[in-house]
Formats: C-alpha cells, structure tokens, sequence
C-alpha cells in the first residue's frame, strides 16, 4: 500500500471515529423517537386521540392473537421468512461485489459476508443503512487501500438501490392501490412519477460520464475539487460494463423481494386472513422507505406504523402490527446475532497484498480512467454549454409566460 492510500485510510478512520463518537446523541435522538411512535400505537390518548385510534392495541392482546396459532405453524413460516431474508441479504453482497470488481477491487468473498453482518449488526443501532454502508466503506477501503474508489462503489450502490427500491413499488403499485383510496387518475400520475424516475435514474446509472461532468463543472474549494474528480472518474469505470451494472439492479431488486416475502411469512405465520401476497408486495416497499428514512432504532416503529395505516383496515391493526413487528426480529435480531460474534471474533488484517491478479485488474482501470478523464478545456467547454442551455432555458420560460400573459389580456 503506497504512502498517499494509507493516509487516505487513516483520514477515513479518522472520519469514522469522529461520526462514532456522536454515537450516543444519535442514540438518544433515534431513541426518543422509536419510543414517541409505540406511544402513539400503544397510548394514542398520549397525543390527543381516541384510546381505540389504532384499534386499542396492547401487548396482551398482541399475545392473545399469537396463542390462537399452533407454535408449529409460527415456527415453520419464521424460519422460511429467516431463509428468504439471508438470501436476499446475500444478493446484497453480490451486488457489492459487482461493482467492486467494476472498480478493479477484488475481496474474498467469504471476507465480504462477514462485513456485511458485522455491518448490519452495527447497523442496529443507526438510522436508516449509515451501519451498514459505514462499516462495509471502512473495512473496504482499509482492505483495499482504495479510498475513493470504495466510496464511489457504496454511492453507486446507493443509486442502484433507489432504482431497484422504485423500479419495485412501481410494479407493486397497481396491486393495492385501493388500499389508500387511489382513483385511476392519481394511480396513472402515480405510476407516471415512479415509472420517470426509474427510467431517468437507470440512464445516469448506465452513462455515467453525466456524473464524471456534472462533478467536474459544478465549482468547488480548490481543497476539494481534487477528491470529487477522483470520485468523477472512478464512477467512468463502469462506461464500458453496463451488463455488470444491469446485473447489480436485478440483485438489488432480489434484495427487496427477499424482504417482501420475509413479511409474507409473518402474515401467514400468525394467519392473517385477509391479506394477500399482493397487499404484501404492496406494503411492503412503501415501508422499506419508511424504515430507511425514519430516525428510528432498526425502523422500529416506523414498520408498525406503515403496515397498520396501510392493512389496518383489511386485515386488522393486531395483525398488521404483528406483521411488521415480527419482520423486526427475522430481519434485524437474526443478523445482528449472527454478526455479533463475527464482530468479536473476527480477526482483521492489518494490511493485505493484493495478488498479482488484482493489481493488474487496479493498473487497467486506472489506465482507462486516464483515457476518459476530462481536461481542463473540457471542463471550460461543458460548463459554457450547460450556461448557455441554462440562459436559454430561462429565455424560454419568459417568452412562454408572456405569451401565456398576453393571450390572458
């Protein structure tokens, strides 16, 4: 590892430490939040609204609706919802390993599951997936050597992800819309926002030279420029390999289909009558966005929440909570005790020497970043274009709104 990528690792541990050590406020914040939600479940009286706002839901009645169901039916359909969630956790490491290798990086294998549980396990106690990505950024990059490479593969990933998670609730959407009384207008405007997203979000993904110029022209400190075209070139490296990325969208896509059908084993572990996979496959992404967005302690709360507002209804609040609730101890409790003893056991390199395979593969995507790195007059070119695209934009938006005005007098 040459002296510039050790330091670049130093100063993302450094970051690392400094993000972990405001570990408790964020604690205490996530905290405060969880805890607000299951009050408001729990004692909507608390708030302001009726005591049987939500059904006047309590954990004896909770347990009361679990002992109506035969302990070998919960146990059968929990253990397929703990299968199918690993699997698609372990499409999440592909994935991951898809664009590592796009970035000339290689890790074992074996090596990346381990990151990935330790992630999650950390990830337990933060908001949204900042465990998770944290974690698997550091050991990355400190395995590697790579800094911005390995953050470009974690913001690629990110994007991946926001393609897969909408490419998912549009083609979900038309299966319950009517659970939030949609008219057929507002399902079309609906699946007209979802379906440009995709579409907009996948062209960027597959051509990336827009993210390499967008970075490149926006100014910046002189101190940063030099990281953020780093970031523009290494993100060029998937130019020439769009099959990989089309790839990493379809495993991120199974990476959400695992979680739809771990909640599909919850409802038929407790026997919810009423709902169906459809309505599953429906709830289940929009709570997804929920749990990522929502500062809560393993999206707690914010499942229970999403699942009851949307099947309340249909399937009855007791078992649209235990739904999303159960969903909390498949998909979160069992990775984070299987990567707990990971974390603690695990021993860690303090450096690894790439074969001589793996530095060949760094050499030769380094050389054709170089070939597509954009030079000074390209810079100058691009932003002269998008000014000009910008003016005539503006132009435009004042003759029309004159015409607009002029046809109105």
């Amino acid at each position: 590892m040459s002296e510039n990528a050790a330091a670049q690792v130093r100063r993302a541990i450094s970051a690392a430490k400094r993000l972990l050590a405001n570990k408790y406020t964020l604690f205490a914040i996530k905290g405060l939040v969880t805890v607000g939600l299951f009050v408001l479940l729990f004692r909507p009286q608390t708030f302001g609204l009726p005591a049987d706002y939500f059904g006047a839901i309590t954990p004896g009645k909770l347990l009361a609706e679990l002992r109506q169901v035969e302990a070998k039916h919960i146990a059968f359909w929990l253990l397929f919802a703990t299968i199918v969630k690993l699997l698609g956790m372990l499409a999440g490491v592909l994935r991951w390993r898809l664009l590592l290798h796009g970035q000339g990086l290689r890790m074992p294998f074996w090596y990346m599951v381990q990151s990935w549980f330790i992630g999650r396990t950390i990830g337990i106690f933060l908001p949204g997936t900042i465990g998770l990505d944290g974690y698997r950024l550091y050991d990355s990059a400190r395995y590697t050597g790579e800094v911005v490479k390995s953050t470009t593969v974690i913001a690629v990933e990110k994007l991946i992800g926001i393609i897969a998670m909408t490419l998912l609730v549009f083609l979900t959407f038309p299966l319950g819309y009517r659970l939030l009384n949609f008219n057929l207008p507002l399902l079309v405007i609906s699946m007209t926002a979802f379906g440009g997203l995709v579409v907009v979000s996948l062209l960027t993904l597959l051509n990336p030279r827009v993210i390499q110029v967008l970075v490149a022209v926006v100014p910046t400190p002189a101190r940063a420029r030099r990281i953020l075209n780093k970031l523009g070139d290494a993100a060029t490296a998937y130019s020439g390999n769009r099959r990989s990325l089309l790839l990493a969208v379809f495993f991120g896509v199974l990476v959400h289909v695992g979680t739809c059908l771990m909640y599909f084993g919850t409802m038929s572990a407790i026997r919810a009558e009423n709902t169906t996979i459809a309505d599953i496959f429906f709830t289940s992404p929009l709570m997804i966005w929920g749990t990522v967005v929502g500062p809560t302690v393993g999206g707690e709360g914010v499942r229970e929440f999403v699942f009851i507002a949307v099947l309340g209804a249909k399937s009855g609040e007791l078992k649209a909570f235990l739904i999303a609730h159960l969903g909390w101890w498949v998909g979160e409790l069992v990775p984070f005790l299987i990567g707990l003893p990971i974390f603690l056991l695990r021993k860690r390199p303090a450096k690894e020497e790439l074969s001589a395979e793996v530095a060949a593969a760094r050499e030769a995507s380094a050389r054709a970043q170089s070939a597509i790195a954009l030079s000074p007059q390209e810079v100058r070119g691009y932003r002269q274009k998008l000014l000009d695209c910008g003016l005539a934009g503006v132009l435009a938006g004042l003759i029309a709104g004159a015409l607009v005005g002029l046809g109105e007098a």
